[in-house]
């Protein structure tokens, strides 16, 4: 997204600094600053509302004045985005696949539940040469390193966490351990745990079922809803047209070395981990939140989806500007 990976540490840092600074009041005028900023970097105009949507308020505000879990990730998972922006429509380089690494362990370590992100520097592993397809091994060293740290780092801390629950006055570890085993054994318990999951993200369920929760938790599944319609719709007239990319970007060798634009496949695995991901929070609430008897899954907070917003808005940004120039 930004030239290169100094500019997007650069630009992350700038972002998040702005939620402690920032004059809400004036939000308006700063936006069409950081436009202007944004179109000196030659980002291209369908590209910068995913840097606006950085400066919404609740995507800064929320906790940006102090140290803790939630804004740590919220500001890694910027920088986490950006690079891999970058990854995906820019030059790829072994320098950027390092700092991508990293980032994917700190991702990782700041919340375990938000990890499976970090599947989706896999496929810049790759490039297309000649038809085929071919590890690209300057780049795919330190993005698998990266991968493998954070599945270690996860895996090490979950067990070290083991007795571990959200609420132990709603539900003990006990409980909790007796609901992973039914999970893993009981298709009876797994039935359960699905119709839970669904009741709570049609109904829009939130902690406390605070309404202010309720209302924006619905409405960035509506975003999500929006965003995967049109990468469907996208991907069925692609289908129909047969439209095909001319002009590749390669490298001396012959190698497809960046792609310009979001394939259809790579959006798509975007939308799948994320949903998935955002699941498996769901999951991981009914299993360590919820009293026994509850409809639906309790816990569910709409910041949980924030480090999820510009994966999705750049999905739909980039589905809709294809569809349009077919």
């Amino acid at each position: 997204m930004l030239r290169n990976c100094w500019d997007s540490l650069w630009g992350a840092y700038l972002i998040w600094g702005l939620g402690q600074h920032i004059d809400w009041r004036k939000l308006h005028a700063n936006r069409l600053h950081i436009t202007h900023v944004l179109r000196g970097y030659g980002i291209a105009k369908w590209r910068i509302p995913v840097g606006l949507l950085l400066c919404v308020p609740q995507m800064l505000r929320f906790a940006s004045f102090s140290i803790s879990a939630d804004s740590l990730t919220q500001a890694v998972m910027i920088l986490f985005s950006c690079l891999l922006f970058r990854g995906i429509i820019g030059k790829r380089s072994q320098r950027g696949a390092v700092a991508l690494a990293v980032t994917s362990v700190l991702l990782a370590m700041c919340k375990f539940v938000y990890m499976p992100l970090v599947l989706l520097v896999i496929p810049l592993m790759f490039d297309r040469v000649s038809g085929r397809w071919r590890v690209n091994r300057g780049r795919a060293v330190p993005l698998l390193i990266g991968v493998v740290a954070s599945g270690i780092w996860t895996i090490f801390w979950l067990g070290v966490n083991a007795w571990y629950t959200n609420c132990p006055m709603l539900v003990s570890y006990r409980q909790m351990s007796e609901r992973k085993h039914a999970l893993l054994t009981d298709p009876a318990a797994m039935l359960d745990a699905v119709r839970n999951i669904v009741w709570a993200v049609t109904h829009a369920q939130s902690n406390m079922n605070n309404r202010t929760d309720s209302i924006m938790i619905a409405a960035c599944w509506l975003a999500i809803v929006v965003s995967v319609v049109v990468l469907a719709v996208t991907s069925v007239v692609n289908a129909c047209t047969k439209s095909r990319r001319k002009n590749p970007v390669r490298t001396a060798n012959g190698s497809i070395n960046a792609c310009g634009v979001l394939s259809l496949p790579y959006a798509w695995l975007i939308a799948v981990v994320c949903i998935g991901d955002i699941l498996l929070i769901y999951l991981a609430l009914w299993l360590q939140y919820d009293a026994d008897g509850l409809i639906g899954v309790d816990g569910m907070q709409f910041r949980y989806f924030l480090p999820y917003a510009p994966l999705f808005a750049f999905v739909m940004l980039e589905s809709g500007r294809r569809l349009l120039k077919q």
